[in-house]
């Protein structure tokens, strides 16, 4: 008998079939049992469509110590319920590029950077009207980036611990974890958007809803010991 259109498919999956896809989507990689199937299916979808998939692995690969460097962020714990005791940490694309550019000069750092630039160009050729625009346009898109970039790569810290700054670097998505005996446990990618006040409840329920019933020592009471 078919379904009707809204009723919806439950996947039924062995313990031995969940670790073969895992292993499959992430081979050589002994963390790959501890991302959830939620994160998996995220993933498998993202290799399918290659869309940034190695972006969000060499991001995990980080967190792992798997490699040295990593040109994002450092990730940090969330500060506030429901999402606290979890963690979050950024993984960037060339669609997080623009955001990247409009943070790299913004606030303190950013304006030093850019009023240097500036300076440096009309140096160069502010007699020129014709030419400094352009110029002026292309460096802070082109050096800006790499500018952005090279903050991240001086920076080798995994995590900084709660209340501390993250430091420069590109910035981008979520990929949201959490922490049991010392292991990093991955739940699921998410959106900057999803973490706003009034969507909030709505990403931790996402979360409880997909991931629990894999790691529910997440979503004890006590698992703000990490």
């Amino acid at each position: 008998m078919s379904e009707s259109p809204g009723e919806l498919c439950h996947l039924s999956l062995t313990l031995g079939q969940l670790s073969t896809i895992k292993q499959n989507l992430l081979p050589g990689r002994a963390y790959s049992q501890r991302i959830s199937l939620a994160l998996a299916l995220q993933l498998a979808q993202m290799k399918v469509e290659r869309d940034y998939f190695d972006w969000v692995v060499d991001q995990l690969d980080f967190l792992e110590g798997l490699c040295v460097s990593s040109c994002v962020v450092a990730s940090t714990q969330f500060k506030h319920a429901p999402l606290f005791p979890l963690w979050h940490a950024h993984y960037s694309t060339p669609s997080d590029i623009a955001r990247n550019l409009r943070q790299n000069i913004t606030g303190k750092q950013g304006a030093r950077w850019l009023h240097s630039l500036i300076n440096e160009v009309a140096t160069q050729c502010g007699e020129n009207p014709d030419v400094w625009p352009g110029v002026l346009a292309h460096r802070m898109v082109i050096d800006g980036y790499r500018h952005r970039t090279r903050q991240g790569e001086s920076a080798t810290i995994h995590e900084m611990p709660p209340g501390e700054p993250r430091g420069q670097g590109l910035t981008g998505e979520w990929i949201i974890y959490g922490k049991h005996q010392g292991e990093n446990y991955y739940l699921s990618l998410a959106t900057h958007a999803e973490a706003e006040p009034e969507q909030v409840a709505d990403l931790y329920e996402r979360l409880q809803g997909s991931c629990q019933a894999e790691f529910p020592f997440l979503f004890s009471a006590d698992s703000g010991a990490g």
